[in-house]
């Protein structure tokens, strides 16, 4: 499958950050905006080397200032762009992720065949002293994360596949279903869930 990162960030900020940075951990870039985008291919072609499809998944991706303080944090989010159900589906009238529909409908059923699938958006303020103070995110490629220090690349790696399709859209608290058309509906990621309360 191809995975496709599309960089969402202005020029100078996020995956654009001129701040230069030594090469570190098998990752080549020279700039901290160079450095974040080799990861982010990186990750994108570990999902796409696993996974089948013939649809492109486009993945769009930026840095933005989340939830954080010296010591909790919001690392990173990520989900679909848009969700989409048809009783064609091997679930029929279940919310799907747009890529998961994608693959199994065999089309683009966004249409454009640019529109990102995923959204996903990283912690622009991590290791700065109201955020995870003396952390930092490390953008090695090689798995030595030194101590104290968070890979961006598992983190990537983990984001995505909240948007290709490892997450639920049930309310956590209540325990309702879905309901963005009138309808409460499951989907396909809680329908395999195993409720712990009512058995």
């Amino acid at each position: 499958a191809a995975i496709i990162p599309v960089n969402e960030d202005a020029p100078g900020v996020g995956l654009n950050d001129p701040t230069a940075r030594a090469p570190e951990g098998g990752n080549p870039g020279t700039t901290v905006g160079d450095q974040r985008k080799i990861v982010y291919q990186f990750a994108a072609d570990l999902w796409g080397s696993v996974l089948t499809s013939n649809i492109d998944v486009h993945v769009g991706a930026s840095f933005s200032a989340l939830s954080c303080d010296a010591s909790s944090g919001v690392l990173g989010s990520a989900g679909p762009t848009q969700i989409y159900f048809d009783d064609s589906l091997p679930l029929p009238g279940a919310w799907y992720h747009i890529a998961l529909a994608d693959q199994l409908a065999n089309e683009d059923l966004i249409g454009d065949g640019v529109t990102p699938e995923i959204a996903s958006q990283f912690n622009a303020n991590l290791g700065q002293p109201n955020c995870l103070a003396g952390s930092g995110w490390y953008y090695g490629l090689d798995g030595n994360t030194p101590a104290g220090m968070i890979s961006f690349l598992d983190v990537v790696m983990h984001e995505i596949s909240h948007g290709l399709g490892f997450s639920g859209f049930i309310n956590k608290n209540t325990g309702a279903l879905a309901n963005y058309d009138g309808t409460p509906r499951s989907d396909v990621y809680t329908h395999s869930a195993y409720d712990n309360v009512t058995g």
